[in-house]
């Protein structure tokens, strides 16, 4: 069973692998990114100020204020003959605090770090990822006796994401989820990931364009109740290499509660997001 479930993994790896033929150019510390951070999904690489109603499902509903502090260090980039690679480093701290409560307490925070292997060519762009997460409740919350009871919920895993754009602004992607080490069985070990983002080609307001994003995710820790994100809003900047974007967005989200030790539970959301990117 353990030689199964690295295999899925490993060949996908030998599949891009495969794309590679040899450097005919190469950069360290390069401008930008192969594969941009999805508009729609928790574990990226991006900045976020949002305030949510959240209504887990059999509780009262509760406002929260959610952040997150996420970046890309682009590390090396080569160019061959079938498209670029990039390799980059990703780290990203999300937190959820009750904004209900006098004081504001913690909710969970969930810590990402990872190594992202990147291609693009034309239309095409793909990402293999090696990433750990890790949850930790609040002392508060813990303190205050509604937390539910603590998991270690820590664990290794590998996503591959093959994109590609479709119309002018449009994405489409999809891929795989394969969890490699885990210190919680009910994480399971296999998940798929799908969706689309969209940025409209002609400037809107105050120099603005338009953008949406849909993503679901499956896994066997919730084979019952995927988890779907729909976003949509107007961007800023991003019209260069390496610089920032900022999309004033509304959120809506249904599905397994997406914050680090609560996903055994349902949950539906909507509120406004500010989110910032390094393109």
């Amino acid at each position: 069973m353990k030689i199964k479930k690295w295999l899925r993994p490993t060949g996908c790896l030998l599949v891009a692998a495969g794309l590679w033929s040899g450097p005919a150019a190469a950069e360290w510390l390069p401008e930008g990114q192969l594969f941009e951070p999805l508009l729609a999904a928790r574990a990226e690489s991006k900045s976020e100020v949002s305030l949510i109603q959240f209504e887990p499902a059999g509780d009262e509903a509760i406002t929260i204020g959610a952040t997150a502090l996420g970046f890309t260090f682009p590390a090396f980039r080569a160019a061959t003959a079938r498209g670029h690679w990039q390799l980059d480093l990703f780290a990203a701290i999300q937190s959820q605090f009750n904004m209900d409560t006098s004081n504001q307490e913690l909710i969970n925070i969930d810590y990402f770090i990872g190594v992202p292997l990147t291609w693009r060519a034309d239309d095409w762009s793909l990402r293999a990822r090696l990433y750990h997460q890790s949850s930790h409740l609040g002392d508060e919350f813990i303190l205050s006796g509604a937390a539910p009871e603590r998991q270690n919920l820590s664990y290794e895993a590998l996503d591959l994401l093959l994109a590609r754009a479709v119309l002018p602004g449009l994405r489409l992607y999809g891929g795989g989820i394969w969890v490699l080490r885990k210190q919680w069985d009910a994480l399971e070990d296999v998940g798929a990931q799908l969706g689309t983002d969209y940025v409209h080609p002609a400037a809107g307001p105050l120099g603005g364009h338009w953008v949406g994003g849909l993503d679901f995710k499956w896994t066997e820790a919730f084979r019952d109740d995927p988890q779907s994100t729909l976003i949509a809003g107007m961007r800023w900047g991003g019209t260069r290499p390496g610089q920032n974007t900022f999309t004033l967005a509304g959120q809506l989200f249904y599905g397994a509660v997406p914050f680090g030790q609560f996903f055994e539970r349902s949950s539906f959301y909507y509120g406004i997001t500010l989110i910032m990117v390094q393109s």
